[in-house]
């Protein structure tokens, strides 16, 4: 993964940052997944064993899922057509702990979610001390095209539904309780991940972005946006 653009700027009061990435080889970035999500260190952060060993039960079945579902994909375009907004979540939330010095915290698909409907948000990461932030993540894939627009509306979506406070249920153990209780206050980050078409350029797109309807309406309540661009067409 190759990040070409991390700026920041301000937009209506909100503090936005966008961020490009370049993937490269799709078959190395997926074996970087695999070894990623494979890791269930983060269990340790769960007190109790009944507990513990239900999220572990979890995450070794998603693993397996995700496995048989790359190693059936013959070429990049068949990975990306089956497993591309999964792709843009993890470099996604990747690009924001290491460039944005975030807390990881577990895929919500890790923990136990079924992607099936609209349950909620893909990821979550921590803007920690002192800032105690929880941001809230949405990735979308859409072939050959610039995604940002699915992704900010499911985002508006779902804050308006507050999923994001009900899925502090899921996850409580691996975010701060300061953070928990700003959230409760409405005081917490988005982030947006998105599929990109590489020949767009950073200008277009952030231009477009702020135009958009509903990220105008996001700005209103939320002062904190991050925007990740996935080069993937």
């Amino acid at each position: 993964m190759k990040i070409v653009t991390n700026k920041s700027f301000v937009l209506n009061d909100s503090n936005c940052t966008f961020i490009r990435i370049q993937p490269g080889d799709l078959s190395i970035t997926i074996k970087n997944i695999l070894i990623q999500i494979a890791d269930l260190s983060w269990l340790n952060k769960i007190a109790s064993d009944p507990l513990k060993r239900a999220f572990s039960q979890n995450a070794s079945a998603t693993l397996l899922d995700l496995t048989a579902k790359f190693n059936n994909a013959a070429d990049d375009s068949t990975i990306k057509s089956v497993s591309g907004e999964y792709i843009v979540s993890v470099l996604t939330k990747e690009a924001i702990i290491y460039y944005k010095n975030h807390i990881d915290v577990p895929l919500m698909e890790l923990l136990g979610r079924k992607k099936t409907g609209n349950p909620g948000f893909d990821f979550y990461t921590e803007d920690g001390e002192p800032n105690f932030l929880i941001f809230c993540g949405e990735a979308k894939y859409q072939n050959n095209s610039n995604a940002y627009g699915s992704s900010i509306k499911q985002i508006k979506e779902f804050i308006r539904d507050n999923k994001h406070v009900a899925d502090l249920t899921i996850i409580r153990d691996f975010v701060s309780e300061e953070s928990q209780n700003n959230l409760i206050k409405n005081s917490f980050g988005v982030s947006s991940g998105f599929s990109s078409v590489s020949s767009t350029s950073d200008d277009s797109l952030i231009n477009n972005i702020s135009k958009n309807p509903n990220f105008v309406d996001l700005l209103s309540s939320c002062k904190n946006i991050l925007l990740v661009a996935v080069d993937l067409s």
